[in-house]
């Protein structure tokens, strides 16, 4: 067998040439810098270090090295091509990527190793461990918006696809950060496009004057016409309050406080509460507060009416930071509506329910009075399923049964 390969490989070419392993891109992989057939060697950095090529590889990967090799240049009839400004290890590395080999990209290397082949044109393919590199690092809600904006530079479609659920699913934790207010205008512009994300207008609005305090350039009114102009639904799924009606009672909005339990199923993200709002031509407000593990009721989500010019009986959401709620923990809240034209509370017929048929979550009053502000639905979703584009959040029963 060894006598065999000398005669097919010649005298002395086996130690430059390949070596047959298993796999046809492992061959390929062993032409990275190798003399072996080479016809144009690459003269790169102020070192002037040598690297060697194969013209009909470069040309089939990339439109820049036909051009060269193919076009009305100086280099079509070079052997050595001198590049001054190419730095050898950015350089050899995009070669790798060329030829298919493995290669180690990290926070040093990646915008480099990008604009060379920006430069050099090559496709898309190629861009696959770049992507990786920065698909890797999406582990939570604290990497994803860090390589969101990274990725604004990149642009990679499939990277941006893995940091906006996170983003869509919880947008107020990212709002509330010290340093949101310095978030580049185009991420902000994405943020504002987004059809499903579980927060209200409002609260966008809220989010994009905080930029515009930071930003000198920041075209928030530009922005401000994106959120009213875009249709939005939340990233979740109404889970409504059954078995219950509601009546108008005129008494004086106080604080209510209520409990929600799971009792069954697993574990459950909870993004908002829809409550009762009475109709009223002045200014109502409506304040949600979440007790903690220090027994202080801590404010959740507060939302202001202004004088709305078509009152009527009406359901609002309010919408607040990812609560998720474990298996039999009890969760209290306080709920305090403040408008005009009382209240609307729960009839004497029974507590309402929050059942299905993998999901039970109990409902208590912990007050005595019955001026409870009726509650219309939850919206949630298991930390597993994720919505896709445009999916109705209704959709949801059907979807877990």
């Amino acid at each position: 067998m060894a006598e065999e390969e000398q005669r097919i490989n010649g005298p002395g070419k086996a130690e430059i040439g390949l070596k047959f392993y298993d796999s046809l891109s492992s061959r390929i992989e062993q032409f990275v810098n190798n003399e072996f057939m080479s016809d144009v060697t690459f003269i790169v950095g102020p070192e002037k270090q040598r690297i060697f090529a194969h013209r009909l590889h470069l040309v089939t990967a990339s439109k820049y090295f036909y051009t060269m090799f193919y076009g009305n240049f100086a280099e079509a009839e070079l052997d050595e091509i001198e590049l001054k400004d190419e730095d050898p290890e950015i350089f050899i590395t995009m070669m790798h990527i060329v030829y298919g080999a493995k290669v180690e990209i990290n926070d040093e290397n990646i915008l480099g190793i990008y604009n060379r082949m920006k430069m050099y044109l090559l496709p898309k393919e190629y861009y696959k461990p770049l992507i990786k590199f920065l698909s890797d690092q999406i582990v939570d809600k604290d990497t994803a918006m860090k390589i969101f904006r990274e990725n604004n530079y990149y642009e990679f479609a499939s990277v941006d696809a893995l940091c906006i659920p996170y983003i869509q699913n919880n947008p107020l934790y990212y709002f509330r950060k010290d340093d949101f207010s310095k978030i580049e205008e185009e991420i902000m512009r994405k943020i504002v496009c987004l059809q499903q994300i579980n927060c209200t207008d409002e609260q966008l609005l809220f989010a994009l004057e905080t930029c515009e305090f930071t930003h000198n350039k920041f075209d928030s009114k530009t922005l401000k016409k994106l959120v009213s102009n875009t249709a939005r639904k939340y990233f979740a799924h109404k889970l409504p309050f059954l078995s219950h009606t509601t009546y108008q009672q005129t008494l004086t909005a106080g604080a209510e406080t209520f409990s929600l339990k799971l009792t069954s199923g697993q574990n459950l993200s909870l993004y908002g509460i829809g409550v009762y709002m009475m109709p009223t031509v002045s200014t109502a407000l409506a304040r949600l507060c979440l007790r903690d593990i220090d027994n202080v009721y801590k404010e959740i989500c507060v939302l202001n009416f202004v004088k709305r010019l078509k009152p009527c009986l009406e359901i609002v959401d309010l919408m607040f930071e990812e609560i998720v709620l474990a298996l039999n923990r009890t969760y209290e809240f306080r709920l305090t509506i403040q408008n005009n034209n009382g209240v609307v509370v729960f009839s004497s017929c029974g507590q309402p329910s929050l059942k299905h048929k993998s999901i039970n979550i109990t409902f208590a009053q912990s007050t005595q009075n019955q001026a409870n502000n009726a509650l219309a639905h939850l919206w949630v979703k298991n930390p597993n399923c994720q919505l896709k584009e445009n999916q109705e959040p209704q959709s949801w029963f059907s979807e877990m049964n």
